[in-house]
């Protein structure tokens, strides 16, 4: 009698190990952190849309965050410059200083706003608000690909 109470017992503790109502568990993944985009990721764009004065050269760019606070452009043609530095990340965030010299600046230059997401080794961003045309091209047209 004692043995079938104890499995008795035993069974009840089991049923319960599987939470209850009031407790949610998530299937969703943990959120990549902002330090966790530092590195240098590849993209390949078709030429720029007929909308933009100065097209942005097709073929592969580079994309290097360098720090929290520095991430640079390096088109298939000519030298390096900065997205908009400083640049500011949080989680799923990353905020973009005013680009005065970009050629597709729609109204006065303001700040990029992006949404970012990094699954695995594909980062991709989405435009929430940029004044500057040329930017949100080249970030947002293709996934972007980590090379480091």
């Amino acid at each position: 009698m004692r043995r079938a109470t104890l499995i008795g017992l035993l069974v009840a503790a089991l049923a319960g190990c599987g939470g209850g109502d009031d407790e949610q568990v998530s299937a969703e993944q943990p959120s990549a952190t902002p330090d966790s985009l530092i590195g240098t990721y590849t993209t390949t764009l078709g030429p720029s849309g007929p909308e933009l004065d100065e097209p942005n050269p097709p073929g592969t760019w580079e994309l290097l965050i360098t720090s929290e606070t520095e991430a640079f452009f390096q088109p298939p043609e000519g030298p390096s410059f900065p997205i908009g530095n400083p640049i500011e990340l949080s989680e799923g965030l990353i905020l973009l200083a005013a680009d005065p010299e970009c050629p597709t600046q729609a109204g006065t230059p303001g700040a990029g706003t992006y949404e970012w997401r990094l699954d695995g080794s594909t980062l991709t961003f989405t435009d929430v608000g940029d004044t500057c045309r040329d930017r949100s091209f080249v970030l947002t047209s293709k996934p972007w690909s980590r090379k480091t």
